[in-house]
Parts: structure tokens; sequence; C-alpha cells
């Protein structure tokens, strides 16, 4: 995952950036990259941990499912229409 956030910070968020301002949609969808990974290392610590219980991990992964589901809804509603209407051009 933090290869693909950053990619897309880079080839997508920054450029959008530009255009949209940089306290806009761009730097909430990087904080929810931020939180979207903080989660999957709580996740991940717990399973390494061996000590976990499955149904222990049930809230961390429903967790993670709202946090991208939201996300991808908020980057396919919001941003990209953001993006075409304002006239971005990602090159």
């Amino acid at each position: 995952m933090r290869r693909h956030f950053g990619e897309e910070e880079a080839v997508l968020y920054k450029p959008l950036g530009l255009v949209l301002g940089k306290d806009g949609p761009t730097g909430e969808m990087i904080g929810e990259h931020r939180s979207i990974q903080s989660t999957l290392e709580k996740v991940g610590a717990s399973l390494k941990s061996g000590r976990t219980n499955p149904h222990d991990l049930r809230p961390m992964l429903d967790s993670l499912d709202r946090l991208v589901r939201g996300h991808m809804d908020k980057e396919e509603r919001v941003l990209f229409w953001l993006a075409t209407t304002r006239g971005a051009v990602l090159t």
C-alpha cells in the first residue's frame, strides 16, 4: 500500500493540489492514506504477535474496510469530479 499511496500522491494528488489548492481535497486524501496505513500496521503487528484471537481483529478489519471504501468513494465522486470541472490536466 505504501508504494501505491506514494505513487498516487506524486502522480495524481500533487498536480491536482496545484489546481485545487494544497489545503483542499488532496490534503484530506493524503490524511486518509495515513489513517489507512496506520490501521494496516496495527493489523500487521497484531498478526505478528501470534497472540491475537481472530475475533479481536474484526474491529480493526471493519475499520480498515470503512476507511478504504470511503476513500475510494471520495476519490471517484469528489476528487475526480473536481479535477474535470476545474480543468486539471494530468500529464
